[in-house]
């Protein structure tokens, strides 16, 4: 039997070094695996983080910013697409204001057109009601452009045949161009804001869009004046006609008492 000696702690040394090692190794990888796992969340939430900067630049208005593309993967893809959707949308945006210039543009020269008409004017959509007239027009009845806006014709600006009765909006002039389709002449008695009514010859024509009539237009003009002249020329012509009669008469009935006599 052989028997060997052994200091005890020479026995277990090994072993300690041994599990020292194996909590060293895995302290060691823990941390590593930290490490690892702060970077690659960095690494996705900066470009994130930078993304949503962006988009809160775009929301108060700062169309030109953009995403910095300093990463691959799906990262990358979504900084991308990001950027390609704020190039469409400044496209857009191009488009839209180019448009409204034009549009803003057109409008001016329609207004001015309008306002240099010297007559009348009220346009009216397929209901009769009105939806524009110009400054001669409210010079001439005496509302507002915003007093009247939406209103039906036949409510705001009455009208009146020679015999003084009122005429209803599918009997006007408007309503017939609305209805048949084509222009219409007339000549009423329009009233006024204030009550007072005045002459007025119109002409309404209808509104056409891709075929359908979608409203009406019309020129009224102030024919007071032309009344008065059409007043004066007939009495003028009752007064002389008269005092043509009146000697006639005598000259004839003097003839007649001669003849007698």
């Amino acid at each position: 039997i052989l028997v060997i000696e052994q200091n005890k702690d020479e026995v277990f040394t090994s072993i300690y070094e041994l599990r020292k090692f194996s909590i060293m190794t895995a302290l060691f990888t823990l941390f590593l695996v930290i490490i690892s796992a702060l970077l690659t969340a960095r690494s996705i939430a900066k470009p994130i983080s930078r993304i949503t900067a962006v988009t809160e630049k775009i929301s108060k208005g700062e169309s030109g910013a953009e995403v910095d593309i300093l990463c691959g993967g799906e990262i990358g893809k979504l900084a991308v697409s990001f950027n390609r959707m704020i190039e469409n949308e400044r496209e857009i945006e191009n488009k839209l204001r180019s448009a409204n210039a034009k549009i803003s543009e057109e409008k001016t020269k329609y207004e001015m057109v309008l306002a240099s008409i010297g007559d009348g004017m009220i346009t009216v959509d397929g209901e009769g009601k009105i939806i524009l007239l110009n400054s001669a027009a409210e010079k001439m009845f005496g509302w507002r452009k915003e007093e009247i806006a939406e209103k039906g014709l036949s409510e705001v600006i009455p009208a009146e045949d020679e015999k003084g009765n009122l005429i209803p909006f599918n009997e006007r002039t408007m309503s017939a161009a609305l209805a048949k389709g084509s222009t219409m002449h007339s000549s009423s008695y329009y009233y006024r804001k204030d009550n007072t009514k005045f002459p007025a010859a119109l002409t309404a024509s209808p509104i056409k869009v891709g075929g359908k009539i979608i409203g009406a237009i019309g020129l009224f003009r102030d024919i007071t004046k032309e009344k008065e002249v059409d007043r004066m020329k007939t009495d003028f012509i009752s007064t002389v006609s008269h005092e043509i009669r009146t000697p006639l008469t005598t000259i004839r009935e003097g003839i007649s008492q001669a003849l007698d006599g």
